[in-house]
Formats: structure tokens, sequence, C-alpha cells
């Protein structure tokens, strides 16, 4: 609420958690191993806690949460972003992605990894390393509805929103 009420965005981060790993997910995938209701009794309150007190952002993780969706980090996956943060948890705001360049998201070409990671629900993508790739994947994807543009407007809508909201603070100087 203090940093909101200053003009700056609060961010949670990163979703659903890094406490029960052990990799860096700069340079691997974190697994989280836990079943479902330890993950909803041990790692998800902070994020519960953060989104009733009004947050603007959730930062995504790049986490293999085995108990959603195995094998896929949470970044690009639909059912922890969308199913989980937005249906279960009711988060509304912005979603932004970790950073695009951490090995995690490096699987792919930076336009694939853009495409996969806004229909997992992220509506911001922190760092593409090669965001002209990233540019031209997402503009390919519109046109032959990989992206469905439905799913563009949403992100670009939630991103503006928080702009409007921010530009009506002062800027400091």
């Amino acid at each position: 609420r203090g940093l909101q009420g200053a003009g700056v965005a609060a961010t949670l981060k990163h979703f659903p958690g890094h406490g029960h790993t052990t990799v860096d997910s700069h340079h691997d995938l974190p697994v989280l191993a836990q079943d479902r209701a330890a993950l909803a009794a041990n790692d998800l309150p902070p994020f519960i806690a953060g989104i009733e007190a009004g947050a603007w952002m959730v930062m995504a993780g790049h986490l293999d949460v085995r108990a959603v969706d195995p094998g896929t980090p949470a970044t690009f996956s639909r059912k922890v972003l969308v199913d989980l943060l937005r249906d279960e948890l009711g988060f509304t705001g912005v979603v932004v992605s970790d950073a695009m360049n951490m090995a995690p998201a490096m699987r792919w070409p930076a336009g694939e990894a853009a495409v996969r990671a806004l229909n997992a629900g992220n509506d911001l993508l922190l760092m593409p390393p090669d965001v002209a790739g990233a540019y031209d994947g997402l503009l390919a994807a519109l046109r032959d509805g990989r992206l469905p543009r439905e799913r563009l407007v949403e992100a670009a809508t939630r991103v503006l929103t928080l702009k409007f909201r921010l530009a009506q603070h002062p800027v400091p100087e």
C-alpha cells in the first residue's frame, strides 16, 4: 500500500514461490516437489496476503510446480498463471514474466518463448534475449492465430490500466 500510494507498483514474486527450491533459476529449472496441500499451506499464503492487500503486479517464476503442471515452468504454464493465480487466488492485475534471458526460458527461440509466455497468462515479458525476435514471433503468432487477438488485447488492457494508475502520481524529482 505504501509503494502504490507513492506511485510504485508493488510486485509479488516469484509466483508461486522459491521457498522450497535449492536450484538457481538463472541457470536451471527449480522444482517445487511438494503436493498441492503443502503448496497451499506453505508457498501460497504470502501471495494471497499480497493479493488481498491490493498488489498491482505478480512476477511469474521459472519454477516447475509438479503439483499443478509437472515439467512446465510456471512462466509458461496456463495452469499456474490462469487457473491457480487468476481463477483460484483472484488476482486481476498485471502478470510479468521472470527474465526471459534466464536458462529455463531459453529452451525456445525468443519468438516462440514470447508467444508461449503470453498464451500462458503473462501480460509483460521481462528481458527477452532478442527483442526483435520476440516481436517478430508475437506478430507472426497473432497473424496465424497461435496468439489469439483477445489474449493480446487482455494483456495490453491490463498494462495500460496499470500505466494510467501510475500516471496519477507525481514523478519524483
